[in-house]
C-alpha cells in the first residue's frame, strides 16, 4: 500500500499536472486572473471533499476502495488545480518583468517559493 500511495500517486499526479498545463492554455488562457482563481477555489475545494469522504468511510459504503478514491483527492487532482493557480502568477509575472530579466526574475520567484515551501 506505501508503493501505491507515494510512487502511484506520484506518477499520476505528476501526469495530471502536465495535463493541467495543457487544458490552462487551451481553455483558459484567455480568463481573467480573477475568474481563474475562483475556478481554482472551487475545484480545490471538490477535491478536498473526496479526501473528507475517505475520512468519514462514505467511500467503502458505496463499493469504492480507498486507492480508487484516493486517487480523485488531493494527491492527484491537487497537481492539476496547482497548475491553474501557477500558471496565471507566471504569466502575470512574465508580463510585469523588464525585457532580458525574464529568467533572473523567474529563478528568484522559484528561489523564493522553495525557501517559501510553496
Amino acid at each position: 500500500d506505501y508503493t501505491y500511495y507515494n510512487t502511484y500517486a506520484s506518477l499520476v499526479g505528476s501526469v495530471t499536472g502536465w495535463i493541467g498545463i495543457v487544458l490552462f492554455q487551451w481553455l483558459m488562457g484567455d480568463w481573467n486572473f480573477r475568474t481563474l482563481f475562483w475556478v481554482t477555489t472551487l475545484i480545490q475545494i471538490v477535491a478536498s471533499g473526496f479526501d473528507m469522504i475517505i475520512i468519514a468511510r462514505l467511500n467503502i459504503a458505496w463499493g469504492f476502495s480507498d486507492k480508487a478514491f484516493y486517487m480523485f483527492g488531493d494527491a492527484v487532482i491537487g497537481n492539476v488545480v496547482g497548475m491553474f493557480g501557477l500558471m496565471p502568477m507566471l504569466v502575470l509575472t512574465s508580463k510585469l518583468v523588464p525585457k532580458g530579466l525574464e529568467a533572473t526574475t523567474y529563478a528568484l520567484l522559484a528561489g523564493f517559493q522553495n525557501f517559501g515551501g510553496v
